[in-house]
């Protein structure tokens, strides 16, 4: 949905309030069609991810916060803030996928999305 500009404006929208992402805590949100996985790691920032591992599709949001990244539950591939892949485990290494990462803002007692191309403000 988000790749359809004629069907929604491109800006900030709220995604989930502040409160309802402790650190430690990732939750599913779907903004305009678009699953999503939100986490807070333990520097306090919000990041938010496209929803599906790129490994076999999983959902994040079923995954565990260690530091400030997001370890997927089904292979326990980890992905840094960044949407970088840094550990598959059966490995013993990190291979070169990126996640889809959406810049986020939090203010207003809000987690706020940004739907389209870089934003010119947070």
């Amino acid at each position: 949905m988000f790749n359809h500009s004629d069907r929604f404006v491109e800006g900030w929208y709220w995604a989930i309030p502040s409160r309802n992402v402790k650190k430690g805590e990732v939750k599913p949100v779907t903004l305009m069609g678009r699953d999503l996985a939100i986490f807070r790691g333990e520097n306090g920032q919000p990041v938010a991810f496209d929803a599906y591992c790129p490994h076999m599709g999983a959902h994040l949001a079923e995954g565990k916060v260690e530091g400030n990244a997001l370890r997927c539950f089904f292979h326990n591939w980890e992905y840094n803030s960044e949407g970088m892949c840094v550990d598959v485990p059966c490995l013993g290494e990190s291979l070169p996928i990126k996640l889809k990462t959406w810049p986020v803002a939090e203010k207003y007692g809000m987690i706020w999305v940004w739907t389209g191309k870089a934003p010119l403000c947070t």
